[in-house]
C-alpha cells in the first residue's frame, strides 16, 4: 500500500452573521451564445448590469467570468437582463441552481 496526497477545491466558510448560513449558486447564460473562452466579453456584459443585479436581486455577488455567480441571497426568479456590445444586443439569463 502506498500513501497518496490529495487536494480538493472544498472551502470552509465561516459566517460572521448568524442569519447567513448558505451560499447560493446561479448559472449565467447569454443569447446569442458567447464562447466559454471569451471571459472578457462575459464580464463586460455582467458589469454593465452589476448595479441592477446587486441592488434589486442578489446583493453582493461574485462572478468568476465564466458561467457562475455566487451570492448570499436566494432569488429564484431573476428576469432576463440585456446589454449591448458593438451594436449586438445580448440577453443575460441568470438562473438559480
Amino acid at each position: 500500500m502506498r500513501k497518496v496526497h490529495l487536494l480538493a477545491n472544498y472551502y470552509a466558510l465561516k459566517f460572521t452573521n448568524p442569519q447567513r448560513k448558505n451560499v447560493f449558486k446561479y448559472t449565467v447564460k447569454f443569447e446569442p451564445e458567447i464562447p466559454d473562452n471569451s471571459t472578457r466579453m462575459r464580464k463586460k456584459l455582467i458589469n454593465s448590469n452589476r448595479d441592477l443585479i446587486k441592488d434589486k436581486y442578489l446583493g453582493f455577488f461574485i462572478y468568476l467570468g465564466a458561467t457562475c455567480i455566487y451570492s448570499l441571497e436566494n432569488c429564484p426568479q431573476i428576469p432576463p437582463l440585456s446589454a449591448e456590445i458593438d451594436g449586438v444586443e445580448f440577453k443575460i439569463n441568470i438562473e438559480w441552481v
